[in-house]
């Protein structure tokens, strides 16, 4: 304190403190400095750094001098004198005689005087030497029916009649210490007892009935103090209460020196790869240790028991995976499931003088859990221990801790087939009935196939949505707490989307390929009356309307009654506002999924009724119809060979003969086979629009085409007839109207959207969006990403749309010459 003083106020510098002295220096507290001792004299600084004293070797002759001994002197047992050894000259060198085993050097007389030279005296009959000291030797002593075993005196009786090990995996070393341990549990030495049981663990429980197991696989009795190693066979199942879904799993401690620790607070966890955890069943639980073997010195030895606090039963059984590869078998174990294991571990090797590293890999924790009647669940619990072995080199090892469920089925696959059933059976009717009506228009017998595997996809799919809601349900109302899906369930659900998201991919391919080649004609009624001769420059003239009723048309191929992009985001909000009810979900895929779906679906609803509202009030479909009409030209567009939408483009100012009334300006035409033939040789395919042949052909067809619709309401031949409700509601023709001699004029009354949107993805909605939504819940299960999910969603859509445009692009100028 008074030199503390002294710097703060004297500003006396120039201390230093006794830890940064140098090597050979010692600290002068006196100076508050580090000074060196005087080699020349044999000093060294002392063990606490605060002086010096004698070096190795060397006798002290005063206060500050140290004389030290030759080669050939020994320091006497008080350390006052150097006592000569006995030594000779050899080759040109001084060799010592060094005493014998069983010899001490003795360096001092009876009285304390030194030695005139050191002499080797040998210890009595029943003493050894140890540091230069005669110790009391217990198998030195042995009787003539004794032997020494690993420094103990067993009967030769005893040692004779045990079991000869052969298995040659114990060092013969500790194959000794094991049968002296063995010997005294046998004569009810407790410690020993619990000493044979960790070389019983630490060997991984082997069957050798020579091993260090033997007391344990012996039938002739038992031993008092044998400590329970096998797992007995009463009541394992554990009842938890409704509305209880957690579990705290407790760990017994017993460490070499006999103490035992119990740990039954999650708080208490000495090692976060082993218990007391607390565990929610349902959750999976998993986690990675690495521990450097130095810090785990402590843990060499102890071994560690399982168990559930407040429970009956003492511990969990325990399976053992030993390193290569094997579970401990029951063999000569009454039961393979057993109580104890250690952590880590030193077993000498048999091969060569070191020792291997065996330490626990993994501890995998599996609940069975059932449900009761009374709404309460049932846990069986099963408990695996992979053991591994590592050289003593290594510095680190690893450890895994994993807790997993075998859940209990939520009846979603009996849901599955039920629904599956009923639905799937609805969609194939109605496509049987689509495949119908596709045949009667003059379509392909081959469409009958992504009919009904999207009819298939769309029943197994809402199948599988009203199964997995109907068990969330179910769990919620039952239990009071939601279990998560069977691992069986969720493979089911995972196999389920994928599937259909690949059966529905046939119908949008199908889609798009027919909408790519629909055959498409732009009538053109101002040229009703010009002559063929006059052509080319009245076409020169007026091809900016063809150009504009070509771009309204593509303006129609892509789009949709509902985003899939605004459905995304509107998705993805609502998911992110509910995030605080996520903790009530559990951890299962499928029910994430079934979530995610029902807010899909209802984004998507919320999406399709403010674009229905402002279709219907705001901006109509009829846009077309009023371009045609502005133009002057009229679109009619084959759906399949013999059917066709018309859209009217005759203006009001010119003749109303051939004015088409209400809903007759937007139809469905049922043509007959000679007009389809017509069309068909007087097709425009050229790709060259002003080419004197094509335009010839594309005049001649307009002028027939016009005059073929002026007498369309003449009654001779045409049919106008409305398409009934139930027609409306399939989109199907169900009964045949007419002959093949007459063309059939088809419309819905009340209702002048364009019939021809049919072949854009306007008119493909339902496949549509039912396929964005597979696809988003496709990718979801799989990689458990929203936003992974919504980004593929989006993209997917924009890459189709993009490409939908190029061929419709590519289809309107190959059928009508018009380039947009």
């Amino acid at each position: 304190m008074v030199y503390l003083l002294l710097f703060f106020v004297f500003q006396v510098s120039g201390y230093r403190l006794s830890n940064l002295c140098k090597t050979g220096e010692y600290y002068d507290s006196i100076g508050m400095d580090c000074r060196s001792c005087n080699t020349n004299v044999s000093l060294v600084p002392a063990d606490d750094g605060f002086g010096c004293t004698c070096a190795p070797d060397s006798i002290q002759k005063s206060v500050n001098m140290c004389q030290p001994c030759n080669a050939t002197e020994l320091i006497s047992a008080d350390g006052t004198d150097c006592v000569p050894r006995r030594c000779q000259k050899s080759g040109g060198r001084v060799v010592c005689r060094k005493c014998p085993a069983h010899y001490i050097s003795v360096t001092q007389n009876f009285d304390g005087s030194p030695m005139k030279e050191v002499t080797c005296f040998k210890c009595h009959r029943g003493y050894k030497a140890h540091d230069n000291k005669c110790v009391k030797c217990e198998v030195c002593s042995c009787g003539r029916n004794e032997m020494a075993v690993s420094g103990k005196c067993l009967p030769k009786k005893y040692v004779m009649e045990r079991p000869k090990y052969s298995d040659n995996k114990l060092h013969p070393n500790a194959l000794l210490d094991i049968v002296k341990l063995e010997y005294l549990c046998t004569q009810a030495d407790i410690r020993a007892c619990h000493a044979l049981a960790r070389e019983c663990v630490k060997y991984l429980y082997p069957t050798d009935l020579a091993g260090p197991c033997r007391l344990w696989l012996q039938k002739n009795g038992t031993y008092k103090g044998l400590p329970y190693l096998v797992h007995e066979s009463h009541k394992k199942e554990i009842t938890l209460r409704r509305g209880k879904n957690t579990l705290l799993l407790g760990m017994a401690i017993y460490s070499p020196n006999g103490a035992l620790q119990l740990l039954q607070d999650e708080t208490q966890g000495i090692f976060s790869c082993l218990p007391p955890i607390l565990i929610k069943v349902g959750e999976r639980y998993s986690v990675d240790c690495t521990k450097n073997i130095t810090d785990l010195n402590s843990d060499f030895g102890k071994l560690f028991e399982f168990f559930i606090p407040g429970e009956k039963y003492k511990a969990f059984p325990i399976s053992i995976l030993k390193p290569d590869g094997n579970f401990v078998q029951k063999g000569s174990w009454p039961r393979s499931k057993f109580r104890k294991i250690f952590l880590i571990d030193k077993i000498l090797s048999t091969t060569a003088n070191m020792t291997t590293i065996v330490y626990l890999r993994k501890l995998l924790i599996t609940f069975r859990i059932e449900r009761e009647l009374k709404g309460s669940l049932k846990l069986y619990i099963n408990t695996e221990a992979h053991f591994a072995m590592k050289s003593p080199l290594v510095q680190q090892i690893t450890t895994t801790l994993l807790v997993d469920h075998e859940m209990p089925y939520a009846s979603v696959y009996r849901g599955l087939e039920i629904w599956g059933a009923i639905v799937s059976l609805l969609f194939c009717i109605y496509a049987i009935v689509q495949w119908r009506g596709f045949i009667r228009r003059g379509g392909l017998y081959i469409s009958i196939i992504p009919l009904m595997v999207s009819a298939t996809a769309d029943g197994i799919y809402f199948a599988t949505v009203f199964s997995t809601l109907h068990a969330l349900a179910a769990e919620t109302g039952i239990l009071g707490i939601i279990l998560p899906l069977s691992q069986t369930e969720e493979n089911i659900i995972k196999i389920v989307l994928y599937s259909v998201i690949i059966l529905k991919s046939l119908k949008v391919v199908w889609i798009n390929w027919n909408q790519c080649r629909v055959d498409v004609f732009f009538i053109d009624w101002s040229q009703h009356h010009f002559s063929i001769s006059d052509s080319p420059t009245t076409v020169n003239s007026d091809h900016w309307r063809s150009i504009l009723l070509a771009k309204e048309w593509m303006e129609w191929q892509a789009k949709r009654r509902s985003s899939p992009i605004a459905t995304v985001i509107c998705t993805l909000g609502i998911l992110q506002a509910a995030e605080q009810w996520k903790s009530y979900i559990p951890e299962s895929n499928g029910y994430k999924w079934v979530i995610a779906t029902i807010v899909w679906w209802f984004s998507y609803t919320i999406i399709f009724l403010i674009n229905w509202t402002k279709h219907r009030f705001i901006a109509r479909p009829m846009s077309l119809l009023k371009v045609c009409s502005g133009a002057e030209i009229s679109l009619l567009v084959f759906q399949e060979e013999f059917y066709a939408h018309y859209v009217h483009g005759r203006n009001e100012d010119c003749d109303s003969s051939v004015n088409f009334p209400g809903p007759l300006a937007t139809c469905r035409v049922v043509c007959a086979s000679q007009i389809r033939t017509v069309y068909k040789k007087l097709e425009h395919n050229g790709d060259d629009l002003f080419r004197q042949e094509n335009e010839s052909n594309r005049l001649l067809l307009s002028k027939f085409l016009s005059a073929f619709f002026e007498r369309a309401l003449d009654g001779l031949s045409w049919v106008a007839i409305e398409r009934t409700i139930l027609e409306r509601l399939l989109d199907v023709e169900l009964t045949n109207r007419g002959g093949s001699n007459v063309s059939t004029l088809l419309y819905d009354i009340n209702d002048n959207t364009p019939s021809c949107l049919a072949l854009t993805w306007w008119g493909e909605e339902w496949t549509l969006a039912t396929f964005d939504c597979m696809l988003f819940g496709s990718i979801f299960v799989g990689t458990n990403n929203l936003l992974l999910a919504a980004i593929t969603t989006i993209l997917i859509y924009q890459m189709l749309k993009e490409l939908r445009l190029w061929f419709g692009s590519r289809n309107l100028k190959q059928k009508t010459g018009v380039n947009v």
